[in-house]
């Protein structure tokens, strides 16, 4: 399948009133983490790239989602991890010494996971929206046959939905990749200091390993666990920004802070712009390559 193809096209339309209830709007980072996120504060800030400008928004926004990009079978799988994710993080209490301290089961869950969000994201970046089957002279199948059978887990393949059967077994191919990359990793976890707080990117690349839980604890590769100095905050938030497609968040952007190019420059970011401190001294600049 051709670049031009995969990104071309819109999702398809369920019936109205969608009677099967079928996945449309699929989180790549889910609803519930990003309300844990997000915390007291009823959503979290998100810094778009292109419009560099920051706007609060609620956990359930669209901007969050892919648009009906898998079907049921593989949101299913999805939501399994992370109901196995949500009930490991009930299991913990972040105002404890003791949250550097995983269960041994944690390991599996956290890179079956991770991996998740990997294939997520690959999928959201290549809906395969444009992708057609040549059906030939076969007749068109009722609709409400094809919706009933991809909500009991059948499919049965239309030129409309012919991009979600392509990309039910490339999740499975994103997620084994991702968890062959992950063989033989331990999880700890990192914390960051008071007022400070880690970036959650809109993209989650292979091999960044890196799970944010709230706004200032992230499940990380054991060795680079313990916690975080301002300083270590500031690198982490600068990779997880470059690897970013079109937006990052965090509860406070302007708790995030940012390193760029030098190993004596931390930048914060500002609704679009960057104010540095140098020596004690500051001015601003805009905080984009």
């Amino acid at each position: 399948m051709t670049e031009k193809n995969s990104r071309k096209g819109k999702p398809e339309k369920t019936q109205e009133g969608n009677p099967y209830d079928l996945p449309l709007e699929q989180h790549v980072f889910p609803n519930k983490s990003i309300k844990k996120i997000g915390g007291d504060l009823g959503g979290v800030e998100v810094f778009f790239l292109k419009k560099r400008k920051s706007e609060r928004l609620r956990s359930d926004n669209p901007v969050f989602t892919a648009k009906r990009v898998w079907n049921k079978t593989t949101e299913d799988f999805f939501s399994e991890i992370d109901r196995a994710y949500q009930s490991l993080i009930s299991e913990l209490s972040y105002d404890k010494e003791d949250v550097f301290s995983l269960p041994t089961h944690s390991n599996e869950i956290l890179s079956r996971f991770y991996a998740s969000l990997y294939a997520r994201s690959m999928l959201r970046e290549n809906p395969n929206y444009g992708e057609k089957i040549d059906l030939f002279d076969v007749e068109p199948l009722d609709k409400d046959v094809v919706e009933y059978a991809e909500s009991v887990g059948y499919a049965m393949p239309t030129n409309e939905s012919f991009y979600r059967l392509i990309n039910q077994p490339l999740a499975f191919q994103y997620w084994r990749s991702a968890m062959e990359g992950l063989n033989g990793i331990r999880w700890g976890t990192l914390k960051a200091p008071i007022d400070t707080e880690f970036i959650v990117p809109d993209f989650f690349a292979l091999k960044s390993f890196y799970i944010p839980v709230t706004s200032n604890i992230a499940f990380v590769p054991i060795f680079n666990g313990g916690n975080a100095t301002y300083d270590e905050v500031a690198t982490y938030n600068m990779h997880l920004i470059r690897q970013s497609k079109s937006y990052y968040f965090s509860k406070n952007i302007l708790k995030a802070p940012v390193r760029r190019y030098s190993n004596f420059l931390i930048t914060k970011i500002i609704f679009g712009k960057a104010e540095k401190a140098i020596g004690g001294k500051e001015f601003s600049e805009f905080n984009q390559a």
